[in-house]
Parts: C-alpha cells; structure tokens; sequence
C-alpha cells in the first residue's frame, strides 16, 4: 500500500510526490501578502496598529489559520483562547538580565543588593509565535509567554563586523536594569527584520535603533 502525502498547508492528503496542494498554496500566498501589506502600510506610517486589522484577516481565512498553526511545534504551548497572527521559525534566542544578591557593605555591615548581569543563550532554533494577546517563545521543550502589555521596548542593531542584525525586547521587571530578549539568525538575516517588523505592527510602538 502507497501512502499519499498530506498537504503541509491544510494537512489532507495530496497525493503521490506531492506537498501541498495547488489551490491550498495560492489561498495561502494570497493571505500572506494581505498580512505583509497591513505590516507596510504601518512601517510606512499609513496605519496607527495593525493588530485588529491582522485579527480580523486571520479570522476570515480558515486556511492560513490551519497553516500557521501546523507551523508550530508545540502547538500545546499556545493558549486556546488566543488567536495566531504570525509564526516566525527558526531563530535564536537569548536572555540578559541583572540577578540581584544581597551583600554586607561599609563600616556597618549593612545588607545592601548588588547586582550581577547575566547572558545566557536560550535556544538556536527556536519558534517565536505571536498571537492576539502575548508572543511566545517556543524553546527545546519548554516555552515563555510574553503579554504585550509586558513588553516596554523594542529596539533593533543593525548587522555589524562578524554579528548579524538582531531584534531586542525588553519586558517588565523590578530591576532597575533593561529584562532583555535578542532574536537573530545568523544565516537568514532578514528573519530578525521581520520580527522587528511585525512586533512593532502589532504593539503600534515605534522601535529604537
């Protein structure tokens, strides 16, 4: 018995030597370019936020919806009720903060905090997925949720000598130190432009360079 290939798009069955279906890639080419247009009306000023305009697109086509979703690994990590507006796979992820330890100081001895910074490299090939609500970090096995009323800034460098260009976002903390995500792909560099990109459009903030 011969086993057909399902569609990677819609996940049916396809046919023999056969990845996706015709009319299931032209629908999906189709929703795309709508996304990356309401990305680009907003970095061309055209468009205050472009998250209820990206919602109310992913809404109305069931077909991307199933392509996204059949994009993520750890479709478990994703909270139901939140609705995927985009999946960026394949990047690298790491996370600097300040650790804080108490120590005695001065002719008093007194107990007064010091703070440590720490870099620690999260994953190399992870999923980001952004939803209506929060975007996620899908690491090797484990996952991180961000609200975006969490996120404070977003910022972006630029590919200098022997580094590739690479998207920064800083989330909530009591330290009175920046909680930072770098994101980056050293081989496809224009993954950290999307990302860039496409937080920005969601959030209606303006990044720093």
């Amino acid at each position: 018995m011969v086993l057909e290939m399902k569609c990677s798009i819609c996940g049916q069955q396809c046919g023999l030597f056969k990845s996706y279906h015709e009319d299931c890639k032209s629908a999906m080419i189709m929703a795309a370019t709508k996304i990356y247009s309401i990305i680009n009306r907003y970095e061309n000023g055209n468009l205050a936020c472009g998250k209820m305009e990206m919602i109310e697109l992913i809404k109305n086509e069931p077909l991307y919806r199933t392509y996204l979703m059949n994009q993520i690994s750890g479709k478990d990590q994703i909270y139901n009720n939140e609705i995927i507006l985009y999946v960026e796979k394949d990047v690298a992820v790491s996370e600097q903060k300040n650790r804080c330890t108490m120590v005695r100081t001065g002719y008093r001895w007194e107990r007064k905090p010091v703070w440590n910074p720490s870099s620690v490299l999260l994953s190399d090939s992870a999923d980001m997925v952004f939803t209506d609500k929060a975007v996620y970090l899908l690491l090797m096995g484990s996952s991180m949720r961000y609200p975006y009323g969490k996120i404070v800034n977003i910022g972006y460098n630029d590919e200098k000598f022997m580094c590739p260009p690479e998207v920064f976002f800083d989330v909530k903390t009591t330290s009175p130190f920046p909680h930072r995500f770098f994101v980056w792909n050293k081989y496809q560099k224009e993954k950290a432009e999307k990302v860039k990109q496409v937080l920005s459009c969601i959030m209606g903030y303006k990044y720093m360079q």
